[in-house]
């Protein structure tokens, strides 16, 4: 038949903007419009460029000879937004998600969905969530790194380091910090699971955390990242899968949590998670495969009354957006 088709075994990622190139490819009407589809969709919500917002209106104020903009009339309102709509340009905020139930029926002819279990029986898959409480002296410290989070994001904290600061903004510094506190629970869990004859990966999303365990594991185990090279990185997946004195595979989730296969693990445990829910699930699927023998369970681990467990919380809303709006073929 004609047309364009796409193939893809890596879920959709956090929001519905991310659809919406795949709908454009293969001419969909509803990604026709693309303001129409992130007002509609995202919650889409348009701003002018703050410095050249503020430059035209400078020059526009003075022109009026008004003070600020309460000042004008509402015919010079009128003036100064048609200006602005002429001159500046227009950020779009799209990270949003609205009238998913609407854009579920919408898309619906234009794609098939299929499951493992399409496929045959599958092994079960467990999920499991492990809450922590911090010690008081872990509080005391984590306190610190959160005040520092919350006035860089209010604005009160500049740092010189400009990276440091990006990484204070973003959250990055209080993910290092939980996830280096979260490794002694890590390994813990570990040698439980290899104690009752099971072995292990553990994902990761920073050296610090990965290096960590992989000493308190030494040499029953082996590491995969990005800075290794490809021959080193297949080097690893092999030993995991055929040495039977391998009992743990340490793996960055950027760099272990696609396209390999480690069905010898049984437990995959997230010291850390990644922002990307798609990213999460696509490593959970490295022990959770076709040619999987036995039931696989899979540890996530947060800190109660942290970032971590709010953190948590937006990732798995991520993918509950993403599960209603792409359906198996059963409930079309």
């Amino acid at each position: 038949p004609d047309g364009i088709f796409e193939l893809t075994g890596t879920r959709i990622t956090n929001r519905t903007i991310n659809f919406f190139n795949l709908l454009k490819i293969i001419g969909c009407p509803i990604a026709n419009d693309w303001k129409g589809y992130v007002e509609r969709y995202c919650e889409g919500q348009s701003f002018y460029k703050k410095n050249e917002r503020n430059a035209y209106t400078a020059m526009f104020l003075k022109e009026k000879r008004k003070s600020t903009w309460y000042d004008l009339t509402q015919a010079e309102k009128d003036e100064l937004n048609a200006i602005l709509e002429k001159k500046c340009k227009k950020i779009w905020k799209t990270n949003g998600a609205s009238n998913l139930e609407e854009l579920q029926e919408r898309i619906k002819p234009y794609y098939l969905r299929r499951l493992k279990s399409d496929f045959g029986k599958m092994v079960k898959k467990k999920v499991k969530v492990l809450k922590y409480d911090l010690t008081d002296k872990q509080k005391e410290s984590y306190n610190i790194v959160w005040d520092e989070y919350k006035q860089a994001q209010e604005g009160k904290k500049k740092d010189e380091d400009m990276e440091k600061y990006r990484a204070i903004t973003e959250g990055t510094i209080l993910r290092q910090w939980l996830s280096n506190e979260m490794v002694g629970n890590t390994i813990d869990l570990a040698k439980k699971c290899i104690k009752a004859g099971r072995k292990v990966v553990i994902f990761c999303s920073f050296d610090d955390e990965l290096y960590a365990i992989r000493d308190a594991f030494k040499d029953i185990c082996v590491i995969h990242n990005g800075k290794m090279l490809p021959k080193k990185k297949n080097e690893a997946v092999e030993k995991f899968q055929n040495d039977p004195n391998i009992k743990v595979f340490i793996g960055n989730i950027n760099s272990a949590g696609v396209g390999i296969t480690l069905v010898a693990g049984t437990v995959a445990i997230f010291n850390n998670f990644s922002w990307v829910s798609g990213d999460n699930l696509q490593a959970e699927d490295r022990i959770y495969r076709l040619n999987q023998t036995k039931n696989v369970t899979i540890y996530y681990q947060v800190f109660k009354d942290t970032f971590y467990e709010d953190m948590f919380e937006k990732v798995r809303g991520k993918q509950d957006i993403i599960d209603n709006i792409i359906v198996s073929e059963s409930k079309k």
